[in-house]
């Protein structure tokens, strides 16, 4: 985000439960209920079009966003986004969230300095995206993880969300066999079906595909943005 700072106003929203923003009261993570915030921040702060970008959760939030209120959103950019996530039950109680998320539940045992040692050796990020990654694993809110796939799961298929994107659409698709979400096999069924689409491919990463590889991600994902 900080090389794209000289090209375009960076506006970087924490999603409810997530970093510094708050949770929900009423419990509501769904991701219509994720999509409606990013709505009212756009509004609030009278933006008009904006080129809007998610990662992950983000991505299919983003997604219904750029699909729903197209007079919003001027292009959308997904990176690995959560899109085609089985429609499993919410789990009912913290003992199957922990089940779940047992890597996260033991993450947050560990101390600042621990999480930031595993982080480095098993990912070889950047040293600022090790500490606030390590950071944000004590920001999340855990009443989360009871709404099972609720954040990433909406009313509508994928698909038709996806084919009903008007905007110019970038798909950022990493590698399956390291962690990545989506599959070439969706990919292509995406670019099939979404004549606005690009697949951007970046090799050697997995799910965090910016911070795998930041110099490749910055600089293919800037171009699109220049020229949308």
């Amino acid at each position: 985000m900080q090389e794209w700072a000289s090209d375009f106003d960076i506006i970087l929203p924490d999603a409810r439960g997530h970093g510094l923003s708050s949770g929900s009261a009423s419990g509501n993570y769904r991701q219509r209920a994720m999509a409606e915030d990013v709505v009212a921040l756009i509004q609030a702060l009278n933006l008009g079009s904006v080129r809007l970008g998610g990662h992950s959760m983000g991505g299919g939030v983003a997604a219904v966003v750029a699909s729903e209120w197209p007079e919003l959103v001027r292009a959308v950019a997904l990176e690995d986004a959560a899109l085609f996530v089985p429609r499993e039950q919410p789990t009912s109680s913290q003992e199957e969230g922990q089940r779940h998320h047992g890597w996260l539940f033991e993450v947050r045992t560990q101390s600042l300095e621990e999480r930031k040692a595993a982080c480095q050796k098993n990912t070889g990020w950047s040293e600022v995206t090790v500490e606030q990654w390590a950071i944000s694993k004590d920001q999340l809110n855990m009443a989360i993880l009871s709404a099972g796939p609720a954040p990433v799961i909406g009313e509508r298929s994928p698909m038709e969300v996806l084919t009903t994107i008007c905007c110019p659409l970038l798909l950022v698709t990493g590698d399956p066999t390291r962690g990545a979400m989506i599959t070439p096999e969706q990919a292509a069924q995406i670019l099939t079906t979404q004549l606005r689409a690009r697949e951007l491919h970046i090799p050697n990463t997995g799910h965090c595909i910016r911070y795998d590889q930041p110099r490749a991600y910055a600089e293919s994902v800037r171009e699109w943005l220049r020229n949308v």
